[in-house]
């Protein structure tokens, strides 16, 4: 099929015949806007129809005193001629084909993510065309403070903090001076993309020591059948947990918590630390559980004799306990309920403890807990599921405390009340 007469114009301007969404009118102004640099006629006069735009553009007489129809208009404004031999579109190609302007601004590049940093290239501006002379780069317009422009180079970049929400468009008017014969400027939109926020990570606050996010499978070892033997620590990449009797596993993929995969302990599963997290700053534990049962004793974040834990007693009540010695703290009211999501929280260090159930006020004392040993193992006893595990070195403080709460209630879809 031959090339349509349209789509020849277009080509005859060193144009694609993609099209793109414009319709071939819009399409051929598009391209003359380019070569001419000049802007759209209809920005000035939006009265004016396609004819008299692209009429304008080739620098014809949009007043036609001639009362020529529009192929003859627009084939004398682009400097054809009559011919007896070629049909109008033939001819309307021909003088496209020799259609010149001066030479113009061209930039490669008009788009910048909104996390560009101060200097960030944009892009370059050149001269299109033949020309003589040293350019010399400036720019005007509103935005000149987002974007600047190397005098000698030509080199576009970021000049000041960008954002997307608030200027998705940064406007600005390229100038170039020094050359003969004189380039026009050139008015261009510079598109600010939007970067999705990452949020909160439970890394972003120091000492971070142990992150379990069992809703990310990606870090979750499937041994078989949903047996967990190993869980990637988030915090550091290593420092993993991992259970290595096959009857003792937790099960991935047959619950979930607000729709986030969660790990099923049976109440004789649990998973290990390859080294235990020191006692010597203390701990804070946060942890999302949801229990079948609360009749049992379920430790959350625990180790051997002496070492500290974080458990549900069997009557329902969140504890802190030196185990196997000595209950420390208990959370006495409200108890913890079955089937019901809940963010469990503990801060504990020499003469100070404190535990929270979905934040707020916490049960509080200044015993001392005389840790002995290091802990390191979590989910023994449990019977329910957990979600997600972060534990801290040191006690945080209650601004922090509330960051990870609210990124917990945000992502488990449990409230959080606010800790002061």
């Amino acid at each position: 099929m031959s090339e349509a007469w349209q789509d020849r114009l277009i080509t005859a301007l060193g144009g694609d015949d993609g099209g793109g969404n414009l319709d071939w009118q819009e399409r051929i102004i598009a391209k003359l806007v380019e070569l001419s640099g000049d802007p759209d006629p209809n920005v000035a006069s939006p009265r004016l129809d396609w004819v008299d735009r692209v009429v304008s553009l080739l620098g014809g007489d949009v007043e036609n005193p001639e009362n020529l129809n529009w192929q003859e208009r627009i084939i004398q404004a682009a400097g054809g001629a009559a011919s007896a031999n070629l049909n109008w579109q033939d001819r309307m190609v021909l003088a496209f084909e020799g259609v010149s302007f001066g030479p113009t601004i061209a930039l490669s590049a008009l788009t910048i993510p909104e996390d560009a940093e101060e200097d960030e290239v944009i892009g370059t501006a050149s001269i299109s065309g033949s020309y003589t002379g040293t350019p010399e780069w400036s720019l005007s317009g509103d935005d000149t403070d987002k974007v600047q422009i190397n005098s000698s180079t030509g080199v576009y970049s970021v000049a000041g903090a960008l954002d997307f929400e608030t200027q998705p468009e940064l406007n600005v008017v390229f100038e170039v001076t020094g050359v003969d014969p004189v380039v026009p400027n050139k008015p261009a939109a510079i598109s600010v993309t939007d970067v999705e926020d990452e949020g909160f990570a439970p890394t972003d606050i120091s000492n971070c020591a142990v992150w379990l996010d069992f809703s990310d499978t990606a870090t979750i070892t499937d041994a078989g059948a949903g047996a967990v033997s190993a869980v990637t620590n988030k915090a550091n990449g290593s420092n993993n947990a991992t259970q290595g009797t096959g009857g003792a596993r937790p099960t991935t993929g047959i619950r979930t918590i607000n729709s986030l995969n969660a790990l099923d302990f049976d109440a004789g599963d649990s998973l290990n630390l390859a080294t235990n997290i020191a006692r010597g700053s203390g701990y804070t534990v946060f942890a999302v559980g949801e229990f079948d049962a609360v009749n049992i004793f379920q430790i959350l974040f625990g180790g051997s004799t002496g070492s500290f834990g974080f458990r549900v007693d069997n009557v329902a009540r969140p504890q802190i306990l030196r185990t196997g010695q000595a209950t420390i703290l208990t959370y006495t009211s409200p108890t913890v309920s079955a089937a019901t999501p809940t963010i469990l929280a503990a801060r504990t260090v020499s003469s100070s403890n404190q535990i929270y159930l979905n934040g707020g006020s916490p049960a509080t004392n200044t015993t001392d807990p005389a840790y002995s040993a290091d802990a390191g193992q979590i989910g023994s006893g449990v019977n329910g599921g957990i979600g997600e595990v972060i534990v801290y070195t040191g006690v945080l403080n209650a601004s922090d405390m509330n960051l990870v709460g609210e990124y917990l209630e945000a992502k488990w879809g449990v409230s959080w009340a606010t800790v002061s």
